[in-house]
């Protein structure tokens, strides 16, 4: 009998498996492309052509990390910088619950790039779920710094995005929430706290639906996006350019289907069942 009631449960089991849960999962992206760097002369009688000139230039970096709990906590992590600043920079993370990825296409020019981008998500289970983060940095340590000719405005432009989507929001069962984040920076100007200092970022976690019940949410943005520096003084001047995307998330366990507990349910039924007629 002891036997019976075993595999009738395993079998119970089974099918509360395969009806699944609802998957959680948390993903976000942010990126930078096409970068433009344009010099306008200010006063065009002073004699003094616009000019651009490097002082220190960063070395662009990655970075990211992936987490998994579960049966197991599985954690992995990655940093990495180019020699200089030429080539392509990438890394990226697979776990099981948890992916994240971070590229920087680097040029010699003030911006230390062309093009960057992170991408990060995590998904879950009934019983794990993931964690991620990852960014990429036009420079590093440093900011790069320049000299900028009298009379002179520079501005950089990028194309931008940046997009978030949560699916389950919350469980409510646990009280557990999902997060998914992402941020874009650009800072242009002299040294000190003056500047074009420029941050966007989106986050989603939950929202309730018409009916009252709790549902995950996206938002994505995408367009041209610039910062200026105008050196309005007849002397060179100094500054410094920062940029910066990032992104970050985690899930939430999943919550069982509907149908999941009705075929539990049955299945408990039958080990009732069959139990009872071997009494018999």
């Amino acid at each position: 009998m002891k036997r019976i009631t075993r595999l009738t449960l395993a079998a119970a089991a089974v099918a509360v498996a395969t009806a699944g849960a609802a998957q959680a999962a948390a993903t976000s992206s942010a990126s930078f492309g096409n970068l433009v760097i344009t010099l306008t002369d200010l006063d065009p009688n002073d004699g003094i052509a616009p000019s651009l000139t490097f002082q220190v230039n960063g070395k662009p970096s990655i970075s990211g990390q992936t987490r998994s709990f579960g049966d197991e906590r599985i954690e992995h992590d990655y940093v990495d910088t180019t020699v200089g600043q030429q080539g392509a920079l990438s890394g990226s993370l697979n776990d099981v619950l948890a992916s994240s990825k971070a590229t920087v296409n680097s040029v010699a020019n003030l911006a230390g790039f062309s093009s960057m981008a992170t991408t990060g998500a995590a998904l879950s289970t009934a019983d794990g779920y993931g964690l991620y983060s990852s960014s990429a940095f036009g420079e590093s340590p440093l900011m790069n710094t320049f000299t900028l000719s009298a009379n002179t405005r520079i501005t950089v432009t990028v194309d931008a995005a940046i997009s978030v989507q949560t699916t389950l929001g919350y469980n409510s069962a646990i009280g557990q929430d999902e997060q998914a984040n992402a941020s874009l920076r650009l800072l242009l100007g002299p040294f000190g706290p003056a500047g074009t200092d420029l941050n966007q970022s989106l986050n989603a976690t939950f929202a309730y639906a018409d009916d009252g019940s709790i549902i995950g949410q996206s938002a994505s943005w995408s367009g041209p996006i610039s910062v200026s520096y105008s050196n309005l003084t007849a002397f060179d001047a100094t500054g410094k350019f920062n940029a910066e995307v990032s992104v970050s998330g985690y899930s939430a366990l999943a919550v069982p289907e509907p149908g999941s507990y009705a075929m539990l349910l049955a299945g408990l039924g039958l080990v009732g069942w069959r139990v009872g007629r071997r009494k018999v």
